[in-house]
């Protein structure tokens, strides 16, 4: 029986493409820190050139969140009341 993403994991990724504007990816493996390691032992052991062909050949990408521009006109111009709110409370940003 394969996991299914609950709706707040998805939710969640939603919002940080909104947010930030740029794609949240999700690769397939998730034990990062062992991928994580695997791959700068590669090049260590010189089987990839460097770290970015060893993400390019190994790194595979399960899901991909894109930010929806009205989503992210909405989180901007909430941030820029919010540095305006501070700026006005405590001086200085």
């Amino acid at each position: 029986m394969s996991p299914i993403w609950p709706a707040p994991k998805i939710l969640w990724l939603k919002i940080k493409a909104d947010v930030l504007d740029v794609p949240i990816e999700v690769p397939q493996c998730s034990e990062a820190a062992s991928l994580g390691a695997m791959l700068l032992a590669g090049v260590g052991a010189w089987v990839f050139p460097d770290i970015n062909q060893a993400v390019k050949e190994v790194v595979k990408i399960k899901k991909s969140f894109y930010s929806e521009p009205s989503n992210v006109a909405i989180y901007q111009k909430t941030y820029r009341d919010y540095l305006s709110l501070y700026q006005k409370l405590y001086g200085k940003i």
